[in-house]
């Protein structure tokens, strides 16, 4: 079973956990296990070669990515707005709880917090963390993923929010805006309602959202983890060298 995560800050008694120790990310502070794509047991699926390099640093936990150069590719590489291929870079690796790997029989709560560094801005990019049936396709009918979103607009504005499989929610883009907390239900047939709130760098809340995944899975195939890298919209172009840099945190629980 899984630890109490704080929601308050210890020390003032501030809602949104404990306070932020900086404006370029997320705090590196208890709120889940953190995401680190270069300790083993991630998979990288990377249909076009764009990812060139990954970089963890573990005291900020930042994963960046350094980039191959991709060009603007119709709706292939947007995880919250796809057509019927996804040929976006992704990771991922069995969802286990407890050391039992789960399947889509097993009723998943999932509480992620998602953002990116600030200070890498080299294109307007998507990112996501999530759980899916199958993060091998390339076919978004197969995929069937729900978790968390961001939006980042080079050197400029985030939005935060929610990604189902063909679909996303997000809140106004803001200057402000550095990630989210979201909350999302998966398994027991379908991917089923997901709620966000959006924080600032010292923790603030500044907006929240919900929306219902709505699709079914099948049944009692395993389920997986998946980060994936993105842009955010068809016409947008990575080049050579481009950096993405996502901090990333996830609780997740099995219902008895």
């Amino acid at each position: 079973m899984g630890g109490i995560v704080p929601v308050f800050d210890p020390a003032s008694g501030a809602s949104g956990g404990p306070a932020a120790g900086g404006g370029d990310g997320i705090s590196p502070n208890p709120s889940g296990t953190p995401v680190n794509l270069n300790d083993g047991s991630w998979t990288l699926l990377d249909p076009l070669s764009i990812v060139q390099s990954v970089a963890y640093d573990s005291g900020t936990n930042t994963n960046t990515v350094t980039c191959n150069a991709a060009p603007a590719s119709a709706w292939e590489l947007t995880w919250g707005s796809a057509g019927a291929t996804i040929n976006a870079p992704r990771w991922y690796r069995a969802l286990e709880i407890g050391g039992v790997p789960m399947t889509t029989d097993d009723f998943v709560t999932a509480i992620y917090r998602l953002g990116p560094l600030h200070s890498v801005s080299d294109f307007r990019s998507e990112g996501i963390y999530a759980l899916a049936e199958d993060p091998t396709s390339v076919t978004v009918a197969s995929v069937l993923g729900s978790g968390a979103l961001f939006v980042y607009y080079a050197g400029g504005n985030v939005q935060c929010g929610v990604y189902a499989n063909t679909a996303m929610t997000i809140e106004s883009s803001h200057i402000d805006s550095r990630y989210a907390r979201v909350t999302s239900f998966y398994g027991a047939g379908g991917a089923r309602y997901l709620s966000f709130q959006s924080f600032t760098a010292v923790d603030a809340l500044r907006n929240q959202g919900m929306r219902n995944a709505n699709f079914s899975l099948t049944g009692s195939v395993p389920v997986f983890e998946m980060v994936g890298l993105g842009v955010r919209s068809w016409n947008d172009v990575i080049a050579l060298n481009d950096e993405w840099a996502i901090q990333a945190w996830a609780t997740f629980l099995k219902q008895a």
